[in-house]
């Protein structure tokens, strides 16, 4: 039996391709070393912007993120048959972390659906249960 659950209503997600970009830190930062040059990936402003939403929408709803381990479904009602279900994935994970959940380490099971009978109404249905 699961202890909480929350189901919200999404937008379709940005594409994976216009969330996350490759950059460089060069020799200022302490991490890599004086001098080094590596890459790093970072989340664009459009990545963070959706997550903001997802977040700020959540707490509109009263929804505290759970603690324990959680099972999350996911529903996606894309707009047309055009993009991989992994794709959506990444993106969608990230912006639940900190609303539903705490860190995505919490995840046990994860269940993700591709639906395309509804391109007029595209969406995301999110379900978290968490797990004992």
């Amino acid at each position: 039996m699961n202890d909480r659950v929350a189901a919200i209503q999404l937008p379709i997600p940005p594409s994976l391709n216009r969330t996350y970009r490759v950059g460089r830190v060069r020799g200022k930062s302490e991490q890599f070393g004086k001098g080094s040059s590596r890459g790093v990936i970072f989340k664009t402003k459009l990545a963070k912007m959706y997550a903001e939403g997802v977040r700020n929408y959540c707490q509109a709803q009263r929804i505290e993120p759970m603690e324990g381990p959680v099972k999350v479904t996911l529903t996606i009602y894309r707009p047309r048959k055009a993009g991989d279900l992994d794709n959506y994935l990444k993106v969608l994970l990230d912006a639940l972390q900190g609303a539903l959940y705490l860190k995505d380490s919490q995840i046990r099971q994860l269940v993700a659906l591709l639906d395309d009978s509804e391109p007029k109404q595209a969406r995301v249905i999110v379900l978290v249960e968490e797990t004992l």
